[in-house]
Parts: structure tokens; sequence; C-alpha cells
């Protein structure tokens, strides 16, 4: 384990590195191409970032805090989906649990 000082250097590497990748992995990604092209044309609904990250605007019907939703190459959407799913599990039996307490 690296001293506490070099920890922040490493953990700061490892995001940038996986920030590049995901930025390069959504430059090659067939399917945002046109999305790209949307952005660079100034499209309203599409948005590149200082970051170099692509960003499609929510619908207005959608509730959050954000008004721009990241744009997930392909190779990402299935782990994301799985990610969500997976934790979505978690919680709902977290709740269960907590329920069968009381």
């Amino acid at each position: 384990m690296p001293a506490d000082g070099n920890r922040d250097t490493v953990e700061s590497t490892v995001i940038n590195d996986n920030a590049q990748s995901f930025r390069l992995a959504q430059l090659e990604d067939v399917s945002l191409r046109h999305w790209f092209q949307l952005a660079r044309a100034d499209s309203n609904a599409f948005s590149i970032r200082d970051d170099g990250l692509l960003w499609k605007r929510k619908p207005p019907s959608w509730d959050g805090v954000n008004d721009f939703l990241l744009a997930l190459p392909q190779g990402y959407r299935e782990r994301v989906i799985t990610t969500a799913h997976d934790s979505l599990h978690h919680c709902i039996q977290a709740r269960i649990r907590r329920i069968g307490e009381h």
C-alpha cells in the first residue's frame, strides 16, 4: 500500500486514465457519431464539455438535478445497466430486512 501522499496521486492517475479511456470509447463508438456531429454543430440537445465528454440534454419531463446526461458508449451500457439493476435489488432487500425488524 502506498504512503498516504502517494495514494492520492495513484487514485488521481487511475481516475484520469479511466476518464481518458471513457472519452476515447465515446469518440470511437459508431452509435454516438451522429450525436457528436450535432454537438459540434451547436445543437441544443447535445453538448461536448470542456473535458471532451459528450452529453445529451435530458427530456424536460424527467426529474433530476442535472440538465444533461452522460452519453454512454456501447461498451459501457451493459455494465451500467447491470450495476444499477443490482444496486436496486440490494436496496429492496435492505428495506425488506428493515421492515422485518419492526
